[in-house]
């Protein structure tokens, strides 16, 4: 046989396959470039938008991304309206991305996409209007400007390398490598879909054949956005799924015997703040006085300031999750496998309340709104519940006060409020006109050499929020002073203020850093009695103001509750875990997100 014909027929072969390989692309090069970037939109926004190059997930995302790309190629090679629509929705989510990224330095990730369902317009509008600035907005562009520039830069390319043997052999042999290797990645991301069971998830999402730093559940966040989305999907599904885990644990305790309980008229009411810090608070040594009614309280004798209490987490979902569960996160024991506090103490016969100006019946069915009005739950826990939320604390309070607040006397009654508190921005959350606007920026004398005139504001606007809602706990508290009754008053997590860190608000995880630690979890804690709780129960007066300088976490303020109730919850009362009790034992405390808080700020 002729070698010349031989060479002859493999290289016709190899340009027919060549040509057909590349017919897709030739058909609307500036589509296929186009989308291909936009698809990989979440490990590129990284690299251009905080300089964080992560080569590896950007090879991943860009050969997945160009498969779909090609695949939209062959379907909608003759459909330039469906292109159109298909690069429209991949730049709506590249935008969503782009400024989740800038704003926050990470990708968008579940609990992005829980916020955001459990965040409503008007907290929604503050946070735009705290992060958003004018070096946001101009980063922002810029990105689009390089990503704007991806089809044109790609159509040139083609332009020059199709007529030009050599540069589209070597094209044609990228894309045929990149083809199979992102559908593989596809393929095996994809696999997500068809797990059913939450503790298969876990484990398939920590899957990282023998790199940590490739885990799955990295790699899915920085995968392409089809990819990406159906991770996300699934990660949602699996979340609500753990929802129904906790709602059948709450359905076990409904059908149980009610619990051993005290008979003793008795009123406890939480009050839940929000992005609360210590080193704000004047009780624990901030120079302003932003708390006159909480100092009032303690030096008279009534309230105790706890020393060392931290949250379990530094955002109100995964908080307020493990605060109101009687779970036990130094045991490893999660919040969905746990009871709900407050049932217990509905099953030995108190009344319970639940007053909150963050959530609402009707909010949605997810994260936290799900948990809180978890059908479950309105049917047999609360004796009532606020149906509205209001833009001011005072408000809120004014109106449960007027219309809600239960008159009976001699009963037990858990009452819960949830407060907006200093939930950023700071300056939103007291009325223009409030008595409490009397902090400026020349009060705030910290010298930081990033602290400039607006940032000393925006702290002074921090410490009149903290002035206001001072006088809203207060007034908490007058509903309560006559009657025997326990206050308990702390916040769901800290918060980043100018005056102590760079930051303006929690917008990254530093968990090796202890100050970001002690600034994110440690919080202010109060227990307040009545004089009439005093008179009747002395020995648990004594024991309340001797555990004040104990250490411990909220997942755990469900025990202390338990014990200041004098129920056993069903048997789940564990003297161990209340900080308030004569036999309560410190344990390690980790948090909600796995950081092993007592050994890092020890060291």
């Amino acid at each position: 046989m002729d070698l010349r014909r031989i060479k002859g027929y493999l290289t016709a072969l190899a340009a027919s396959l060549k040509d057909r390989l590349l017919a897709p692309v030739g058909s609307c090069p500036a589509f296929f470039f186009a989308a291909t970037a936009l698809g990989a939109v979440a490990p590129l926004t990284l690299a251009l938008l905080c300089g964080q190059l992560r080569l590896r997930f950007t090879a991943f995302a860009l050969c997945q991304s160009a498969v779909l790309a090609y695949a939209a190629c062959v379907l909608m090679r003759r459909c330039r309206v469906a292109r159109m629509a298909f690069l429209c929705v991949l730049a709506a989510w590249a935008a969503i991305e782009a400024g989740h990224t800038a704003m926050l330095g990470r990708c968008i990730d579940a609990s992005s996409v829980s916020l955001a369902m459990d965040t409503n317009p008007a907290e929604a509008g503050g946070f735009f209007r705290q992060y958003f600035s004018a070096g946001l907005i101009a980063k922002i562009l810029l990105f689009f400007s390089a990503m704007a520039a991806a089809p044109w830069c790609g159509r040139m390319l083609w332009m020059r390398l199709r007529h030009r043997p050599f540069p589209s052999a070597l094209f044609a042999a990228a894309l045929a490598v990149a083809l199979p290797a992102g559908a593989i990645g596809i393929a095996e991301c994809a696999s997500v879909w068809f797990i059913k069971d939450y503790d298969r998830f876990l484990i398939w999402r920590a899957h990282d054949n023998g790199n940590t730093a490739l885990a799955r559940v990295y790699r899915m966040l920085h995968s392409d956005s089809f990819t990406k989305g159906l991770y996300l999907a699934k990660n949602m599904q699996m979340d609500s799924a753990t929802l129904r885990m906790w709602e059948h644990v709450q359905r076990g305790i409904t059908s149980e015997p009610a619990g051993k309980a005290g008979t003793d008229s008795l009123t406890i009411a939480v009050i839940i703040g929000e992005s609360f810090i210590k080193s704000h608070c004047a009780p624990y040594g901030y120079g302003l006085p932003v708390n006159p009614r909480l100092q009032q309280e303690i030096d008279s004798g009534r309230m105790v300031a706890f020393t060392d209490m931290i949250s379990p987490a530094d955002f109100t979902i995964q908080s307020l999750r493990n605060t109101l569960n009687l779970n036990d996160l130094a045991d490893g024991t999660a919040w969905h496998d746990s009871p709900f506090w407050p049932l217990l103490l509905r099953r030995s016969g108190f009344s319970v309340y639940l007053y909150s100006n963050q959530y609402a019946p009707g909010g949605g069915s997810n994260e936290l709104n799900g948990m809180l009005y978890s059908p479950v739950l309105t049917d047999c826990c609360y004796t009532a519940t606020a149906e509205r939320r209001f833009d001011y604390d005072h408000l809120f309070t004014e109106h449960v006060m007027r219309n809600l607040c239960p008159s009976e006397h001699g009963a037990r009654k858990l009452i819960i409020w949830h407060l907006l508190g200093q939930h950023f921005p700071a300056d939103e959350r007291l009325p223009a006109d409030s008595q409490c606007r009397r902090f400026t920026a020349a009060d705030i004398t910290a010298e930081q050499p990033w602290l400039t005139p607006g940032r000393r504001a925006e702290v002074a606007d921090y410490d009149n929020a903290t002035l206001y809602n001072d006088s809203i706990v207060g007034s908490i508290i007058d509903l309560y002073r006559n009657t025997p009754s326990v206050a308990i008053y702390f916040s769901d997590h800290g918060e980043e203020i100018w005056d102590v860190a760079p930051y303006g608000s929690r917008n990254a995880q530093h968990p090796d850093d202890a100050e970001w630690l002690h600034r994110h979890f440690d919080i202010p804690f109060f227990v307040w009695m009545s004089p009439a709780y005093t008179a009747a129960n002395p020995d648990a007066a004594a024991r309340i103001k001797a555990a004040a300088g104990r250490p411990g976490m909220l997942d755990n303020l469900g025990q202390a509750v338990l014990g200041l109730a004098h129920t056993d919850g069903g048997g789940r009362y564990n003297p161990r875990r209340d900080i308030l009790s004569g036999s309560y034992s410190p344990a390690p405390r980790v948090t909600s997100a796995g950081y092993a808080y007592d050994s890092i700020v020890s060291e």
